[in-house]
C-alpha cells in the first residue's frame, strides 16, 4: 500500500535501526521486512495519481520549514498479531501539517486508509510487528519499557513510498523548506 511519509533525520533513524537489530539479536524479532525504513507514516491509500501527489507535497514543502517533535515512550496497537511503536506527540506544527497533506492528498487518491485520518491518526514509528507471539512478548515489553524511548525527533522532509516484498520503494524525497 503507498503512503505519504515524514522521514526522520539521521540521528533518530539510527536509533531506531540499533533498536530493531539489538530486538532482533535479543529476542528474534525482525524489524517487520527487509530493507524497513524508520519513519511517521502521514497518509495511506490504496493508490494514488504519483504525479498529482508529487505536486500537492512539493507545494506543501515550499511552504513549510522543518520542525521537531518528540517522542513518548511505548505503545501496543492490540489484537491478533500486536504491533508495538513509539507513540510520537502531536504537536500544533504536526497535526497542522498532517491535516493539510490529508485534506490535500483527498482527491488525488483511491481508498484512504481511515486510521490515518486527522481525528483518528496517531502519529508513531513501529518498532515490532513479526513475530510478536505469546512467549517472547511479556520479556521484550520489559526489555523496551527499559530502554530509553523519548528523545526529539527534527523532521527535514517528507516522502512518497510503498512496501515491497524486500524493502521501501521511495518513489520521490521532498526536503522541507530551510
Amino acid at each position: 500500500m503507498p503512503g505519504v511519509i515524514f522521514l526522520l533525520d539521521e540521528a533518530s533513524n539510527a536509533r531506531i535501526e540499533s533498536l530493531w537489530d539489538e530486538m532482533e539479536r535479543e529476542f528474534g524479532v525482525p524489524k517487520g521486512f527487509p530493507g524497513a525504513l524508520p519513519h511517521l507514516t502521514a497518509h495511506l491509500a490504496g493508490g494514488y495519481i504519483l504525479e498529482a501527489v508529487r505536486a500537492v507535497i512539493e507545494a506543501t514543502v515550499a511552504t513549510n520549514a522543518p520542525f521537531t517533535v518528540p517522542t513518548a515512550g511505548l505503545g501496543v496497537f492490540t489484537g491478533e498479531l500486536p504491533i508495538l511503536y513509539i507513540p510520537v506527540i502531536r504537536t500544533p506544527m504536526l497535526s497542522t501539517l498532517h491535516a493539510h497533506l490529508h485534506i490535500s492528498l483527498a482527491a488525488h487518491c483511491v481508498e484512504p486508509e481511515p486510521y490515518y485520518a486527522p481525528k483518528r491518526w496517531m502519529p508513531h514509528i513501529t518498532v515490532g510487528q513479526v513475530d510478536l507471539n505469546s512467549e517472547i512478548l511479556p520479556s521484550l515489553l520489559h526489555w523496551l519499557a527499559q530502554q530509553p524511548l523519548s528523545w526529539d525527533i527534527h523532521v527535514q522532509s517528507l516522502a512518497i513510498g510503498e512496501n515491497t516484498e524486500t524493502g521501501v520503494a521511495l518513489f520521490a524525497t521532498f526536503p522541507l523548506l530551510e
